[in-house]
């Protein structure tokens, strides 16, 4: 009797650990190949706040030309984006409009999952500077200078009550561009002025709700079945 108490309680050990979930669909930023269009993430500009907004998918920064390597190098984990392909030389592109520049990522939280639980952790590197970030349209992060030279953080978002939601869910960063003194002059890069941002999601996490499918019941019995059988033998050994 003591060995499928004890069967049962691993296994209930094992269901509960098996009950959360990374968040589907919120990933990084730069998820294709730099100078190509970023599959998650979207963009938008204008030049004061807006409440009307027109998408666009963000570009994965080529980091062949200019800001690079004046921006922290792409990694397989994440890489920059940018509301243009790239620029410098290469591209002929060296600034990006003044003021405020949205990156959207949207994701989902499937029925079965408890939202209030829901969490991320992640680092960060913006240019010019990161006016504020949010979820749902709830307000997550004050902005500031992040910098442009190396990620920061780790930075973690909730768990929130009220902050995420069953179904579609967004993420915007909001980043706004300085002007400079004077306009771009392609033989200058002191005034050069491109926007971006990247985003290295470092974990996320949601939790089952009480009831949901966690293992299913055959395979409990199958694996209770197994230690069963086990202590069964142990015991013929003692005899």
């Amino acid at each position: 009797m003591r060995t499928i108490t004890t069967a049962w309680v691993v296994l209930l050990g094992v269901a509960l650990a098996s009950s959360a979930a990374p968040i589907p669909g919120l990933v990084s930023t730069g998820g294709s190949t730099p100078g190509t269009q970023d599959p998650a993430w979207q963009w938008f500009y204008t030049p004061t706040p807006s409440q009307t907004y027109s998408f666009v998918p963000a570009w994965v920064t080529d980091d062949s030309d200019y800001p690079f390597p004046y921006w922290a190098a792409n990694s397989p984990s994440s890489k920059w984006i940018s509301p243009q392909q790239g620029y410098g030389s290469s591209y002929g592109n060296y600034a990006d409009e003044v003021g405020y520049h949205y990156f959207l990522l949207m994701y989902d939280i499937p029925a079965g999952y408890d939202p209030d639980t829901a969490t991320f952790t992640f680092n960060l590197s913006a240019d010019n500077m990161l006016n504020s970030m949010w979820v749902n349209s709830s307000l997550v992060m004050n902005g500031g200078v992040i910098g442009y030279g190396s990620m920061q953080g780790p930075f973690t978002i909730g768990p929130t009550p009220g902050l995420f939601r069953n179904g579609p869910n967004s993420l915007v960063l909001i980043i706004y561009n300085d002007a400079l003194p004077n306009p771009p002059d392609p033989e200058n890069w002191y005034t050069w002025n491109p926007v971006g941002v990247r985003v290295e999601i470092l974990s996320s996490n949601v939790d089952m709700l009480p009831g949901g499918e966690i293992p299913e019941p055959g395979a409990l019995y199958l694996c209770a079945a197994g230690l069963f059988a086990l202590g069964l033998m142990r015991r013929r050994k003692q005899a």
